[in-house]
């Protein structure tokens, strides 16, 4: 094989993605890829049509389960899937440490090396915590821009949760039904032509 023809299956791999570093492949029925020890999720929460949350104990594989004292194997992985016809915007978790962040997030160099995913190191795609330094049994993960319905992420934390729960409020946002914007448009339109009669009959007074 030539230099040239190399140069050109690498430039086809890149686009297609195959090998790709720290290219996240997801298993079919999961919901977040392989890290450390984990092939997949260990903690699903399944928002439903009615807003209640279905909690899923997939396995109970720490994804630090290589390499560490039997004592520090606690990191969980954890997947959401919106199943709801809302968008959310975060949830509330509660579990002993859960928000006790080390070093060894999925984000960080030692697993799937993603940086910009959020400062600790424990963020999955879109998502953020928020929490307080005095109690970290408790806080929020946060979706960016919502977790549309049919959307599923992921993310990790430093124990498995205990409870999970739609943060009261503005978490829920309906998402608008076709009939609505029909609605919008024509009040667009309809105060658009009025605004024209108005200027129209003011230049006629001049």
């Amino acid at each position: 094989m030539t230099v040239k023809s190399i140069i050109k299956v690498a430039l086809c791999l890149s686009i297609l993605g195959v090998g790709a570093v720290n290219a996240q492949v997801i298993a079919p029925g999961h919901y977040a890829p392989a890290v450390g020890a984990s092939s997949f999720e260990a903690v699903l929460f399944t928002i439903n049509a009615d807003n209640t949350i279905t909690t899923t104990q997939v396995n109970n594989i720490a994804y630090d389960n290589v390499g560490n004292a039997l004592a520090q194997r606690e990191d969980t992985l954890v997947a959401v899937i919106n199943n709801s016809s809302n968008t959310v915007a975060s949830l509330r978790l509660t579990g002993t440490n859960i928000f006790g962040f080390e070093t060894d997030g999925i984000a960080s160099a030692n697993y799937l090396n993603k940086p910009g995913w959020g400062p600790t190191g424990y963020e999955g795609p879109n998502t953020s915590f928020t929490w307080s330094a005095s109690n970290k049994n408790t806080g929020v993960v946060n979706f960016t821009n919502g977790l549309a319905a049919g959307a599923s992420t992921y993310f990790s934390l430093e124990e498995a949760p205990a409870t999970v729960a739609l943060v009261t409020g503005s978490n829920v946002t309906p998402v608008p039904e076709p009939e609505s914007y029909a609605m919008m448009l024509a009040g667009l339109g309809l105060f658009g032509f009025v605004s024209r009669r108005k200027n129209k009959c003011l230049a006629s007074q001049r």
